[in-house]
């Protein structure tokens, strides 16, 4: 999958397969990509693969220092923090509680109507969020960052039910998925937020 994929806690190593300057600066400092101003086109369009194994266990902070160290040391990254106003979701626990499934439990297969498909991702919620974030989870976006107010550690099966249909060329499959459905769903819901 294309993405920053660092593997499950304690972090030992980093895939990122075709990834962009500031899909890494996202990762490193734990920002949604729309909250990254003052980057150069060729951050957003030049792709890299890069894989990297630390020389112990680490935890995620620790991670996200070295990749900053990284970043600061390979492309002379320099950043600064600067207060916006930005609307966005905050993604919450529904009043029913979650409906979610460690990924270490074994997960029952959910029917699935015509038109259909389900894209079920297995980790944690803030690396759901990073991916939806990005834009490359469907064609359709969701429109505003999204941040996690679940609360919720450790990582999970999560089933999100989406509309396919061809495209027109016949190739593919155009995905659509409501996310505010997809979360109820999951027992989370979606809720309008300014985001300082």
């Amino acid at each position: 999958m294309t993405g920053v994929q660092p593997c499950a806690l304690p972090i030992c190593r980093l895939d990122a397969l075709a990834v962009t300057l500031r899909d890494l600066i996202a990762e490193a400092y734990d920002v949604n990509d729309q909250w990254i101003v003052g980057t150069s086109i060729w951050m957003e369009t030049e792709r890299y693969n890069i894989r990297a194994t630390a020389g112990r266990p680490v935890t995620r902070s620790e991670f996200r220092a070295m990749l900053q160290n990284t970043l600061a040391d390979r492309f002379s990254l320099m950043i600064h923090h600067e207060p916006m106003h930005m609307k966005a979701y905050a993604l919450v626990v529904d009043k029913g509680g979650p409906k979610l499934t460690p990924r270490d439990e074994a997960l029952p297969r959910v029917p699935t109507p015509a038109g259909q498909s389900i894209i079920e991702f297995a980790d944690s919620i803030p690396a759901l969020l990073r991916l939806i974030n990005s834009g490359r989870l469907t064609q359709q976006p969701i429109g505003l960052p999204v941040v996690d107010r679940t609360g919720l550690a450790g990582q999970y099966h999560m089933l999100l039910r989406t509309e396919t249909e061809p495209t027109p060329d016949g190739r593919g499959y155009k995905i659509d998925i409501d996310y505010f459905s997809a979360f109820r769903e999951l027992g989370l819901r979606l809720d309008p937020i300014e985001e300082s």
